[in-house]
């Protein structure tokens, strides 16, 4: 147990992240139209990208599926919310159990308390440092796309889906958890892991709300992401690497954080002719037609979840109109999105996985526990 490790964790997030996003970058903007900008650059996540058109692949699938879980609703208490029955209490007021207390409950109760209950019970925090963190860091009037879909992207792509599993930890007593109480800690856990520089961006993010003021969709913070990077990005990751990577789904101020895995895209035209604002050295465009697929969230559950993309049930994807911008070596030398008020990612972004340390060195444990061949 770190209780000073969970509390400067817990600064940390509440000053950098208040919602399901990440926080904003200083604008760096070309003065071309559809040139990438510095933060545009697809060199901000991988250097070693290929960028010649021709080599790259028009469809792909990361070689593991992520898997939905819910991002822990803010309004609802994050990881403080008993999601597993019912409760007379809202997550800001049940009774915290002693030790004692904790003893006496049986196995049925004990399934019903929140991840976070659950966790401090299993380290032997009778303190509940955990869960008074979540108490202190949710309310219930927070709006409703406020969560923890940050940290669910980047674990749902960097762990395996956890079986429901009984475990005996420091403290002597048996804990039940469920695969989304697994699943929560996990999220929980890489919901901070830029503050140990393990994460890049492309693009930035659109505070704008476009649906109230369509004319925002013109201002360069909500020009991005570049039509040419994304593409780069695409079939980088997931055509040549098959590695699902996180995207900002919604273009303005709400951030919705969803792992991608998948895509396919069709050439629509290509033209020698070039359009005004093209990036320099433009002397092919080239139409094309993707679809992006992502996992969406989905309601805790205690069984682990069947992810099957093709049954859609916890999958979702977009198809995005664009135009690729090829210089004379047949590199992407930028792109164009076929209609400025045309829905588009905010912003991509990679992450190496957060070693599960300090106050969740334990965590460790259990997910070992709940991956094993026989769950």
């Amino acid at each position: 147990m770190n209780v000073m490790k969970l509390k400067m964790v817990a600064f940390a997030v509440l000053t950098l992240t208040a919602s399901c996003g990440k926080p904003n970058n200083t604008p760096q903007f070309s003065a071309l139209q559809e040139e990438w900008d510095r933060r545009n650059d697809p060199r901000q996540l991988q250097r070693a990208y290929e960028h010649h058109f021709a080599n790259l692949p028009t469809v792909g699938t990361a070689d593991r599926i992520p898997w939905p879980d819910t991002y822990w609703p803010s309004r609802e208490g994050g990881l403080a919310a008993r999601w597993n029955g019912e409760s007379s209490d809202d997550s800001w007021n049940y009774e915290l159990f002693s030790e004692e207390k904790v003893k006496a409950l049986s196995h049925e109760d004990l399934d019903k308390l929140s991840p976070a209950e659950k966790y401090d019970i299993f380290i032997g925090n009778y303190e509940y440092e955990f869960v008074k963190y979540e108490r202190q860091r949710t309310k219930p009037d927070d709006e409703g796309w406020f969560g923890l879909c940050h940290g669910w992207a980047p674990a749902a792509i960097a762990f395996k889906e956890p079986a429901p599993i009984s475990l005996k930890g420091p403290s002597g007593i048996e804990v039940p958890f469920g695969s989304s109480d697994i699943k929560a800690l996990l999220t929980f856990a890489q919901q901070h892991a830029r503050e140990w520089g393990s994460s890049q961006t492309l693009g930035g993010r659109c505070n704008k709300k476009i649906y109230e003021d369509p004319d925002a969709a013109k201002l360069p913070e909500c020009r991005d992401t570049n039509a040419g990077s994304f593409h780069i990005v695409l079939a980088n990751q997931l055509g040549l690497d098959r590695k699902a990577f996180v995207a900002d789904v919604h273009r303005d101020f709400q951030v919705w954080n969803q792992p991608i895995y998948g895509f396919e895209t069709k050439v629509i035209e290509e033209s020698d002719n070039v359009y005004e604002g093209a990036a320099p050295g433009t002397v092919k465009i080239v139409r094309v037609e993707t679809r992006m697929k992502y996992v969406v969230e989905s309601s805790a559950q205690y069984q682990k979840l069947v992810t099957d993309p093709d049954s859609f049930r916890h999958f979702s994807s977009r198809t995005y109109n664009y135009s690729l911008e090829l210089n004379a070596d047949g590199k992407i030398a930028g792109g164009e999105w076929a209609d400025i008020e045309h829905d588009r990612p905010d912003f991509l972004w990679v992450q190496t996985p957060a070693p599960l340390q300090g106050y969740f060195a334990n965590l460790r444990q259990i997910y070992e526990a709940a991956t094993t061949e026989n769950h």
